[in-house]
């Protein structure tokens, strides 16, 4: 448990009756020493909540959101606060309209010696409205300022002697800080405009007399964290965004301005606060001059401290806080120099036994007093009680103005301590006493150089491999006057020893089988923490930080994708080391680098079949044989051997490898069947043998498919009265399928010439393994080429695989039949048939529509000038087919003239068309 120094005793937290005891000491001499008096504010029926207050020349105003009429009907009541804890009446009523009104803020006006209050008023749409006052508790009537949008919550304002701005939170889809000028007369100035969008919240904003800076908390910027930015006195914009504090755990930023000085002296002072795992939420603030940001630690007290607030008294700052150290909930305070150095110890400002919430401060500079304000739970409504307080008087005593390191700091620096003095005359060194480690050192000490106004102690080397609270207190020190120290002052930092501890948890092995998809490191540091920004990783000499895509940390664990990361191979020997440093200061002594090896054992050289594929068919009795072999490595070519059908060859014989193919060629003929591949061993230049074994069969098939069955003829004789389709049905050894494109079926007069061929969309193709010509067309084309009553005809089929690799043609089949045809004469018996052809448009130019009846069926076709087939399709009945002047190839042809021509078993009809381009 961390410990916090008070008075020279150690509090280390708890509850006990002695603890309880030392509160109450504490609360009498901080009421005695700080002038401390509580103030109750308001404690009207039902609740009163999120108080806001500012500070006049001669009074504090406070306002808040009321509940006396109902959570459903929220007004703004306001209070006037005198330096000496009068009020200026019981609390008055700032907007009681119809509806509700919420989400108060309040600010002074110098010029006109008047406060604007400002609230969200839902009486009408939702709008902002405002209202005046002054520390006689007078109230304008209420005015519209403008529209706003809803969810408003948050809300902070501060003016100048030309302008106000009002800032705020709105969550719609997220978090979004926006802001709205308006001038002190209560118009609004333009539109409201957007601090920052898309995850930020708290904002908070301060006038330092020359200039307005509006801070606010971002969850979701790249660099997360707290943000500022500048408004002239005008309230227009001056500058861009810049960061206050780069850490994803600061929130609740709180903001006053350093004021009363020349523009060049003015700033601003910024309190936060920071989760840490140890203590839970500390209080942190940043004093910002001319650009130069530095920092010191409020509080780091066991338990949360939480909703701080900031004021400016000329001398120095006064910070508050909620502080949960205590059960219930408490109010805290503490007083720091211009330096950020405390003055005094951190003290509760209310003994109430209840819970205590959101505290707000003002100072009023004309009284040098401040009031702090919060929401109070010591009755079963929420009240608003105050505290005023006194600042310390400045004395002749010296004061410490500076240390370093800085209080609560985490430092690695094996340096001397350093206190810097400030007094208005000068110091006695004769009377200084410095204790540490439960000795005490003056300037007679060799551990102690006195120069000027400053004082350097080293009490010899740091603990060098731990991590140690150092607690140095200056106990007694006076001017040339005689006049001592106001009190024993403490400070205490740490001192870390020891560099962040790094340790790969995945994989678990340094030597493996294959590439791992991540690699998974612990790191830890036991002082400080992890400054992630100085993680840095090398892999095989490619460098990596967190902004890369692969690398993940979540604080804790590194975590690195390697395929991300672009590393889809590694070779045998990796190397991954990292680098990091802690955030102590002077974090280059406790910077920490850690180097791992992998040994990756090669599975070698990976083979994968190219041609044949495993399983398939080829017509080629000397195959080719061709292997993908693979290894980042190389191959070691001279270590091939191959097994094919029993044979070996290796490198020398049939063989030939250009990275990555192996080729195999054979000088024989394989015989027809099943072919066997085996790549029995292949080793990488590093001698690692193949990965993984490589074994598959093919088949050769030399032999052409086999007609088993045809429908027509069955015997050698066909008639008139003959039916059906004429069907060829084939088998074949090896093949599934016939290769259609390159099958067809021929009639020719026997001893004479050929009659018709047909093939392509001539052919019907029931099955995979049949082809044939539909029974219309078949004897009609027999009917009409017959010249005698019985006629000899001669049918020739050719037929043909497809095996999956042909060299250059699959195995064919040609074989004939020769049948009589048995007809009644020459087309004397026959029916005539309604066969019709038309077409429009004629010229047509994007396509032609074709209007057909083919009762039997038949095929349009089309051709060219020359006579040649361009176009064809088969039909049936009545329809229409659609020529879209492209060929059967689907490339466009060209303008000219064109016959399109319906050929049925009744008859052949040819008309010409003409197309246009």
């Amino acid at each position: 448990m961390k410990q916090v120094i008070i008075l020279g005793s150690k509090y280390t937290g708890g509850i006990g009756i002695r603890n309880i005891f030392m509160v109450i000491l504490l609360l009498i001499y901080f009421a005695v020493v700080y002038g401390q008096s509580e103030v109750a504010i308001s404690t009207a029926a039902g609740d009163q909540l999120a108080p806001k207050i500012s500070a006049g020349e001669n009074c504090f105003f406070i306002i808040w959101q009321d509940h006396r009429s109902g959570a459903s009907n929220q007004n703004v009541f306001g209070q006037v606060v005198f330096p000496d804890g009068s009020t200026g009446s019981s609390g008055y009523p700032v907007c009681i309209a119809p509806g509700n009104q919420n989400s108060p803020a309040i600010a002074y006006c110098e010029a006109d010696n008047q406060f604007l209050a400002v609230w969200f008023d839902q009486s009408a749409t939702d709008q902002m409205a405002g209202n005046f006052t002054d520390c006689d508790g007078i109230v304008d009537t209420n005015f519209v300022i403008g529209t706003i949008t809803s969810n408003v919550s948050s809300p902070e304002m501060a003016c100048s002697e030309e302008a106000c701005i009002f800032v705020w939170t709105v969550r719609s889809a997220y978090w979004e800080t926006r802001y709205a000028h308006i001038g002190t007369d209560g118009i609004m100035l333009g539109d409201y405009d957007t601090l920052s969008d898309a995850g930020s919240k708290n904002p908070d904003i301060a006038f330092n007399g020359h200039k307005f800076l509006a801070v606010w908390k971002d969850s979701t910027a790249t660099e997360q964290g707290i943000f500022g930015r500048y408004f002239n006195s005008d309230a227009t914009p001056d500058g861009d965004v810049f960061t206050i504090v780069s850490d994803v755990q600061a929130s609740e930023p709180a903001v006053c301005g350093i004021s009363h000085h020349s523009p060049d002296s003015a700033g601003f002072a910024v309190a936060y606060q920071k989760y840490n795992s140890s203590t839970g939420s500390d209080i942190y603030a940043k004093i910002i001059f001319d650009g130069e940001i530095s920092g010191f630690t409020v509080t780091s007290a066991d338990m949360n401290q939480s909703s701080p607030d900031i004021g400016f008294h000329g001398d120095g700052f006064f910070v508050v806080w909620q502080d949960a150290r205590e059960t219930p909930n408490a109010i805290y305070g503490a007083f720091f120099g211009l330096s950020g150095l405390p003055i005094g110890e951190e003290f509760p400002l209310s003994d109430a036994g209840s819970s205590q919430q959101a505290p707000k401060t003002e100072f009023v500079y004309q009284d040098s007093t401040y009031l702090t304000v919060w929401t109070d739970f010591r009755t079963a409504n929420q009240d608003i009680y105050g505290a005023i307080i006194t600042p310390p008087e400045p004395t002749d005593a010296p004061t410490v103005s500076s240390v370093y390191p800085s209080p609560a700091a985490i430092s690695a620096c094996d340096t001397p301590m350093v206190i810097t003095f400030s007094s208005p005359s000068d110091i006695d060194w004769s009377t200084l006493a410095i204790s540490f480690d439960g000795a005490i050192y003056d300037t007679s000490s060799p551990e102690i150089t006195a120069e000027d106004i400053t004082v350097t102690f080293y009490p010899g080397t740091y603990p060098a491999e731990s991590v140690d609270t150092i607690v140095v207190c200056v106990d007694d020190i006076t001017n040339i006057d005689g006049v001592h120290i106001d009190s024993t002052y403490c400070w205490s930092w740490i001192w870390d020893g020891l560099s962040p501890e790094i340790s790969m948890t995945s994989p678990v092995e340094d030597t493996l089988y294959e590439i791992p998809s991540t690699i998974v490191f612990a790191i830890s540091d036991y002082g400080a923490g992890i400054d992630s920004s100085s993680i840095h990783i090398n892999i095989n000499a490619s460098s990596f930080t967190l902004t890369d895509l692969g690398v993940y940390w979540d604080g804790y664990t590194l975590t690195l994708n390697m395929s991300e990361l672009g590393f889809m191979s590694l070779p045998e020997t990796n190397i991954v080391s990292i680098e990091v440093n802690d955030l102590a200061e002077c974090s280059n002594y406790s910077e920490s680098e850690d180097t791992f090896y992998y040994i990756i054992i090669g599975e070698g050289p990976v083979a994968s079949v190219e041609t044949p594929a495993p399983g398939s068919i080829t017509a080629c009795p000397n195959q080719q044989i061709i292997i993908q072999i693979t290894d980042e490595e190389g191959v070691d070519e001279t270590t091939i051997t191959l097994l094919v059908n029993g044979t070996l060859f290796d490198s020398l014989e049939n063989i030939s490898f250009i990275p990555p193919q192996l080729v195999f060629t054979p000088d024989f003929d394989y015989p027809e069947g099943e072919v066997s591949v085996e790549l029995l061993e292949v080793q990488d230049v590093e001698g690692n043998p193949l990965s993984s074994p490589l074994s598959y069969n093919f088949i050769v098939d030399l032999t052409p498919p086999e007609i088993v069955d045809a429908t027509f003829p069955d015997s050698i004789e066909l008639d008139t009265t003959s039916t059906g389709d004429f069907i060829i049905t084939a088998e074949d050894n090896y093949c599934s399928a016939l290769d259609f494109s390159r099958c067809y079926i021929r009639l020719s007069h026997y001893g004479g010439g050929l009659i018709v061929q047909w093939e392509d969309e001539d052919l019907i193709i029931p099955d995979s393994m049949q082809i044939g010509v539909e029974e219309s067309l078949f004897f009609w084309t027999i009917d009409s080429a017959h010249t005698t009553t019985d006629d000899t005809f001669q049918i020739c089929v050719r037929i043909a695989d497809a095996p999956d690799y042909v060299c250059p043609l699959p195995n064919i089949l040609d074989t004939c039949w020769i049948f009589i045809y048995h007809g009644s004469g020459i087309q004397d018996y026959k029916v005539p048939r309604n066969v019709k052809l038309t077409f429009s448009p004629n010229p047509f130019n994007k396509s032609l529509e074709i209007v057909y009846s083919a009762p039997d069926g038949g095929k349009i076709e089309i051709l060219d000038i020359g006579g040649h087939i361009v176009r064809r399709s088969r039909v049936r009945g009545d329809g229409v087919f659609i020529w879209d002047t492209c060929d059967d190839e689907g490339l466009p042809m060209p303008s000219g003239t064109y016959t399109i021509q319906l050929k049925t078993p009744d008859g052949t009809i040819s008309k010409s068309a003409t197309l246009v381009k």
